[in-house]
């Protein structure tokens, strides 16, 4: 068991991690290589968790369920506890998942433990005491029968499988999916993406429609179609390729008329029928996508910040693997007098990088209230220009009533190395209306937000992003480096 600051056989939650991996070799012999090593610690904590959630079952308020190794991890050497609810956690193919290592800033123990636990939790939660040993049955099940060199992707397609089959009438198998998909260690071999969340209005009425259809997967699919319908713009296409490329893009770039029943400002679905041939000897897989769109462009009661700005890359600052993360911060000052944040709220944010997997970025109210944007999610496109509003972000509910007035800063921190991008634009403000050109009857011409009225900061320097002043925008500088920290990754 080992010692730290103290025995570690004093905390059960240690114990039962260890009996997991002796479970992981009675149910696979062979339990070595590819990801194995951050699977099999994952489980172990997953395990410990189960049982602590367990005990606590009946508990009216429950102890840290979301913390591997209470005691030990308080107490001991490293004072470090494991958690099983960690969100940020992201997988990269690419790389290879060791015990207790950090790739790009997520670590492999949690990035496994986390998505089984908290389906756990909330099994529990619709289908009571009977859901520990049902799910566990699915743990199980999904591992038995892996082999040699396992991925984390194989193992989440085998459980999900194990959940289908063993309780097709339950919702085990599509909850652990979604999560699985959360972190990516599944993802859609074809991926449909948009570059923009508004339909623009040309002349005749129309918009140009622009989506793609991306192989996400590391291999040669052997066929696609993809049926993509707009209802609301009486829009219908199917889409077919044939050996498609690991990272190939199919491009749908078409103008459509806009039906004159439509209102400006109205959100539009576009939904995707995708079906996946990835070897011909293998059956069709298929799955249903949707992208949401607004008619015309949101216009929005503060004007934009036009900044076209490099983002920072993390960079790796000695042979040991230490990796500093870049971090860029961009303020905006909003006047006094302003009304506060309502349900027309919206947030502009338009970026491109060449891998967003690496990126999060959060938006801070002037209270100090944090919201994020994008969270280490991957795209397949490298631009994106979307608007966020309730409609579309119900979550931004959370910020009603916060003062609009005051500074606001949008903070960028890329955590991966070699990749990097840049800030175009962003803004936030009352939704007064749309753009939608001619047709135009929800905006007003001197809303819209132009280049000539964007905020400039006080010292007129291009590094400061905004409208601050000195004292603030030292206050945020020195936030910026009390952040900052070195991560541990793995540099296979």
């Amino acid at each position: 068991m080992g010692v730290g600051g103290v025995p570690d056989s004093e905390d059960a939650d240690v114990v039962l991690h260890e009996f997991g991996h002796a479970i992981n070799h009675q149910l696979v012999p062979d339990w070595k290589g590819g990801d194995s090593e951050a699977i099999g610690e994952g489980f172990g904590d997953y395990w410990a968790g189960a049982y602590s959630f367990w005990v606590q079952r009946d508990r009216s308020e429950r102890f840290e369920l979301d913390v591997f190794a209470n005691w030990d991890g308080a107490v001991g050497a490293l004072k470090a506890r494991r958690s099983l609810n960690d969100q940020e956690a992201r997988y990269y193919p690419e790389m290879e998942y060791r015990a207790h290592v950090s790739v790009f800033g997520t670590l492999g123990d949690q990035l496994w433990s986390t998505p089984l636990f908290q389906t756990l939790k909330q099994a529990e939660a619709v289908y009571g005491e009977a859901a520990f040993d049902e799910f566990n049955r699915v743990v199980f099940e999904g591992m038995a029968g892996m082999g040699f060199g396992m991925k984390m992707s194989d193992l989440a397609r085998s459980t999900v499988d194990a959940a289908q089959r063993l309780y097709p009438q339950k919702s085990y198998a599509s909850w652990l999916a979604d999560r699985f998909r959360h972190h990516g260690i599944l993802r859609d071999a074809v991926v449909l993406d948009q570059t923009a969340s508004a339909l623009a209005v040309t002349d005749n009425n129309q918009t140009q429609l622009s989506v793609a259809l991306v192989n996400a997967s590391e291999q040669t699919l052997a066929a696609l179609r993809a049926e993509l319908a707009i209802p609301a713009l009486n829009w219908h296409q199917v889409v077919a390729a044939d050996h498609l490329a690991a990272g190939a893009i199919s491009r749908v770039n078409e103008p459509i008329r806009i039906p004159q029943a439509l209102q400006c400002g109205e959100s539009i679905a576009l939904t995707a029928d995708i079906s996946v041939t990835a070897d011909p000897a293998q059956q069709t897989q298929s799955s249903q996508q949707q992208l949401s769109f607004s008619y015309g462009v949101p216009v929005l009661s503060q004007p934009l910040q036009l900044l076209n700005q490099a983002l920072p890359d993390a960079r790796q600052i000695n042979e040991g693997g230490k990796i500093l993360l870049g971090e860029a911060l961009f303020a905006l000052k909003v006047p006094e007098g302003t009304a506060d944040v309502s349900h027309d709220f919206g947030i502009q944010l338009s970026v491109s990088h060449a891998r967003f997997s690496d990126l999060k970025v959060v938006i801070r109210t002037p209270s100090g209230r944090s919201f994020p944007l994008l969270d280490y999610q991957a795209y397949p496109l490298t631009d994106k220009s979307y608007t966020f509003t309730l409609s579309n972000t119900p979550a931004l509910a959370q910020l009603q009533g916060e003062p609009m007035a005051g500074n606001w800063v949008l903070e960028v921190t890329d955590r991966a190395t070699g990749q990097s991008g840049q800030l175009r634009s962003w803004g936030i403000g009352a939704v007064t209306g749309f753009d939608c050109g001619e047709t135009d009857t929800a905006a007003k011409p001197e809303d819209k937000p132009t280049a000539d009225n964007t905020a400039q900061p006080d010292n007129q320097s291009a590094s400061g992003g905004g409208s601050l002043g000195l004292f603030s925008l030292l206050f945020f500088a020195v936030m910026a480096l009390l952040r900052r920290r070195l991560l541990n990754v793995n540099n296979k």
